[in-house]
């Protein structure tokens, strides 16, 4: 009986004896072996389960959102760029095929919160944009050098498609390498974005992003036209100002002398 008693001991506790050449035996209950087999396989399970519904949820990695940009350089100063292209209603002389722009405030340069729609041709389609201001940088001062004008919209293509646009523009002022005369650097940027917060790039998708580059060189090109024939205005009545202001200060002079 009491080597039946010692030998369950040993089971249940381990060697405790101490005798040379026995090795102690580390005992586990049942249930606690069973408890952690449970427990290690319901984690495994939970994994499984988490990461495979988000692989399919999320599916591929989504494109980066690529914008559709275009650079360029026109003579002149840097505000009077600024509030030629911010004044929705000349944008019919120079922006993207636009046909009418309607507003309640469109006769001046356009602040953030102010909402204006535009009607496009591009490509043979039809095109009503809803836009609205979303921010202004306008150069303030004479030595200001950067401005930003950004504008947020729903275009509707032929009444049917419609697409979440975002148009920006950036300028930076500068001067002629060898004439030292105003210059201003021109970046526009168009950013398509479908309903899912996304960037198109399906087949037929990638054709309109192509036309759409174009019209936006385009509209880059008659905006350097424009902006150019304002500052030639501009510097001849500049010319003439000075001119006047010279011929008033002789006669003053003169007057001056009579006396």
């Amino acid at each position: 009986l009491a080597d039946t008693d010692e030998r369950r001991n040993r089971q249940r506790f381990g060697n405790k004896s101490g005798a040379p050449g026995e090795e102690e035996e580390e005992y586990q209950l049942p249930f606690m072996r069973f408890g952690i087999t449970l427990v290690l396989a319901a984690i495994c399970t939970a994994l499984t389960l988490y990461y495979g519904k988000f692989k399919m949820k999320t599916g591929p990695p989504k494109p980066k959102l690529r914008p559709i940009s275009v650079f360029g350089v026109m003579d002149g100063n840097i505000t009077l760029a600024y509030e030629y292209l911010s004044t929705p209603d000349y944008r019919t002389e120079w922006h993207m095929g636009t046909m009418e722009v309607s507003g309640p405030a469109i006769d001046h340069s356009a602040v953030p919160g102010e909402i204006f729609s535009e009607e496009l041709m591009i490509d043979d389609k039809e095109i009503f944009v809803r836009w609205s201001v979303l921010e202004r940088q306008f150069p303030s001062t004479k030595d200001a050098q950067t401005a930003e004008f950004v504008l947020d919209g729903v275009a509707e293509v032929n009444g049917k498609v419609k697409e979440n646009w975002k148009e920006t523009f950036r300028l930076r002022a500068g001067l002629h390498h060898f004439a030292k005369t105003p210059q201003v650097n021109v970046e526009m940027e168009l950013l398509l974005v479908d309903d899912d917060g996304e960037t198109p790039f399906t087949k037929k998708q990638k054709r309109w992003r192509k036309v759409l580059l174009a019209s936006l060189k385009e509209s880059l090109a008659m905006l350097r036209m424009r902006v150019d024939d304002l500052s030639a205005l501009q510097r001849k009545a500049d010319e003439q100002r000075q001119q006047r202001k010279a011929e008033k200060a002789e006669k003053a002079e003169e007057k001056r002398k009579k006396k």
